[in-house]
């Protein structure tokens, strides 16, 4: 896995006719049908894509960058959050073919050199589009504390925040990759990166008012997965949902969750065993308020449809323009103007 980083309501009626997501997550039409029936519903997508920044036998980059597109376009959700977009002609690829469809605010164009040879983007891998504006976007580098290894260093990850207005109530979609590998010293490295960033966020969220949504390739366990998970998987995963109150729409794992299975992915070698580790949540600006009702449907597990050595994730988010719009005004929200030391944007 840390290989492969690199380079490896809508109670009622609503919820019963939007409950039966498989015709849906199958690639269908019925995506955007279901949309137009509930406005006040939003569908996110994130995927790793494994667009490693060079070419590997059995990684079947060029045939998968060529469907990687067309499946995102076939699925239609709202906003798109993509992870591990190293790979220059994917980058070229996916804002030439979605930019029809979606609204993206970064330069995916820029790009840096690393080891002299290597033509790395400038946001970690991060690529985010949404069908609704963008109206302010910034990238957070995770500080490198210690030794880590050098493909962390090279990827250079961190977090993307975008700030995107639906139709006067803005959200702020975070999209990020955490250090990936499952011994003792990648598991430190990721609790050091999540306290950092949550920390980031609390800061931005107290300014804003605005709802957070975190999603993409933690590489942490879901701690309902007994076989595989450890004690500090176990504990990041509960930082996450009960310490920084991040609402995770799957209580309970089953074999339709695992994100990366051994079993059904043939691209699915850098894991000993099947996991999820791909994650949508949400965090209310408002900690009194109920959690929003979500349903989460693991997609592209079908043969044909494969695209990553990761399968991908698709989440369904209701009544989130209708939970009072907090600080739901017709500007952008403002910046915030206390960060901790090292928080690193694209606007250096």
């Amino acid at each position: 896995m840390q290989f492969h980083f690199l380079y490896s309501l809508l109670v009622g009626s609503l919820w019963l006719l939007t409950a039966d997501t498989g015709t849906l997550l199958n690639n269908s039409p019925v995506q955007s049908v279901l949309q137009k029936e509930a406005p006040e519903s939003l569908s996110i997508l994130t995927l790793n894509t494994w667009a490693l920044p060079v070419r590997l036998s059995g990684h079947d980059q060029e045939k998968r960058f060529e469907m990687i597109p067309k499946e995102l376009l076939d699925v239609d959700a709202d906003i798109v959050c993509l992870q591990e977009c190293f790979a220059q002609d994917l980058r070229k690829s996916l804002c030439s073919s979605l930019d029809d469809s979606y609204d993206t605010l970064s330069d995916h164009s820029c790009y840096r050199r690393s080891m002299l040879l290597l033509m790395m983007d400038c946001y970690g891998g991060l690529m985010t589009f949404s069908k609704y504006p963008i109206v302010e976007e910034s990238f957070y580098k995770f500080p490198l504390i210690g030794k880590s290894r050098i493909v962390e260093r090279i990827g250079s990850k961190g977090f993307l925040v975008s700030t995107i207005d639906l139709d006067g109530t803005f959200i702020q979609v975070v999209n990020t990759h955490l250090y990936a590998g499952t011994d003792d010293k990648a598991e430190r490295h990721r609790e050091r990166q999540l306290q950092y960033m949550t920390q980031v966020l609390d800061s931005i969220q107290s300014v804003s008012g605005h709802d957070l949504v975190l999603t993409g390739d933690l590489n942490i366990n879901h701690s309902s997965n007994n076989t595989s998970v450890d004690e500090t998987e176990s504990n990041q995963y509960q930082y996450l949902t009960r310490e920084a109150l991040y609402h995770d729409p799957v209580n309970a794992l089953s074999d339709r969750d695992f994100t990366m299975d051994v079993r059904l992915n043939p691209y699915a070698h850098g894991v000993a065993e099947s996991c999820k580790i791909d994650y949508c949540l949400i965090k209310s600006a408002d900690v009194a308020a109920s959690p929003y009702h979500m349903s989460s449907e693991v997609i592209f597990n079908r043969p044909g449809h494969i695209l990553s050595d990761h399968f991908g994730l698709f989440t369904m988010i209701y009544g989130i323009n209708t939970r009072g719009g907090y600080d739901s005004v017709s500007h952008p929200p403002a910046k915030a103007t206390s960060l901790p030391m090292d928080a690193k944007t694209n606007e250096e």
